[in-house]
């Protein structure tokens, strides 16, 4: 009796999440998100791929700044002697140029590779949608199974509330002497199989909510 409140308690209160939210959580998914760092990183790369062409051009250039000196004599007559004389100027000096070497194979190697990653980036997008397409049939697949047991439940539930409360007549009639033991065989049998059915929906129920919060990773269950 114990495990079925407890049962009774986790149930209580339940609903299912629109099965759009649970598409939108695979994406949340490890898996998922394995996928789109893969693309990611591919798209980085034919990104490089794609610049590469820089690589055919260089440019070039020096910087100087310094001081210039001039020394020189001045003569200014025979009776006086030469005038030394320093002088110094700023100047910079600078250059620029550039160069151009084109490779033709690494102009066909780098057509190639942009090739190659496209193709990469495509069929790890296509393993990524695939994944997904087959997350969603499973999940899919335990939300009709979730919803189909829930609907039952409640029958499930008024039944074997029914045959314990038959069962009970039963066996105060039993104890007065009204009814055989055969009769009495009967009613805790069909009592037996109403507990039975409605632990097996509960247990199918569940079954089918933890399929669902461990696709999904939803938390699903209240308590």
């Amino acid at each position: 009796m114990f495990g079925q409140v407890q049962s009774e308690d986790e149930f209580a209160g339940l609903t299912l999440p629109p099965i759009e939210v649970l598409f939108e959580k695979l994406k949340e998914c490890p898996q998922y998100r394995y996928y789109d760092s893969k693309i990611e990183t591919e798209e980085e790369v034919l990104k490089r791929d794609k610049l590469s062409w820089l690589s055919f051009f260089s440019i070039v250039g020096t910087y100087q700044y310094g001081m210039v000196g001039l020394n020189s004599y001045t003569n200014v007559g025979e009776n006086f002697p030469l005038i030394y004389q320093v002088s110094g100027t700023q100047q910079i000096w600078y250059n620029i140029g550039g160069i151009i070497n084109i490779p033709l194979n690494r102009v066909f190697e780098r057509r190639r590779n942009i090739r190659i990653q496209k193709t990469k980036i495509n069929t790890s997008t296509f393993e990524r949608d695939m994944w997904y397409e087959d997350q969603k049939i499973k999940v899919i697949t335990s939300y009709v199974d979730a919803q189909r047991v829930m609907n039952q439940l409640t029958v499930f539930e008024e039944a074997y509330e029914y045959a314990r409360a038959q069962f009970r007549l039963v066996e105060n009639d039993f104890i007065v002497g009204k009814i055989t033991a055969g009769e009495l065989s009967v009613s805790k049998t069909l009592h037996m199989q109403a507990n039975t059915n409605l632990e097996n929906a509960r247990a199918d129920l569940k079954i089918a909510i933890l399929k669902l919060e461990t696709l999904t990773n939803t938390k699903i269950f209240k308590k």
